[in-house]
C-alpha cells in the first residue's frame, strides 16, 4: 500500500485490524482504505462520520495532523489477499 505516515504503517495496520474486527473489510480478500479531507473510505464506500470517528484519531495520530484541504494530504492503502 502507499501512505504518508510519519508514524509508519503501524497506524494503518492498527486501523485495518480494527476494521476487520468490525467487519468493515475482510483481510482475506482485496480491500482498500482511503482517508482524506473528504472522509474515510473502505473499498470505495464512504464511512459515516459516526463510524469514521472510531478510526480517524488513530490515522490523525499516525499522520501527525488532520488532512488539510487542497494539499493532497491523506493516506491510502490497498491490499491483495494474502
Amino acid at each position: 500500500g502507499s501512505f504518508h505516515f510519519k508514524g509508519g504503517d503501524d497506524y494503518v495496520r492498527r486501523v485495518i485490524r480494527l476494521m476487520a474486527g468490525d467487519k468493515l473489510l475482510d483481510t482475506n480478500k482485496a480491500y482498500s482504505m482511503k482517508y482524506n479531507t473528504r472522509g474515510l473510505y473502505v473499498n470505495g464506500e464512504q464511512l459515516s462520520n459516526h463510524i469514521a470517528a472510531r478510526y480517524e484519531p488513530i490515522l490523525i495520530k499516525g499522520m501527525g495532523y488532520k488532512p488539510r484541504p487542497n494539499t493532497g494530504d491523506g493516506a491510502s492503502f490497498s491490499s491483495k489477499p494474502e
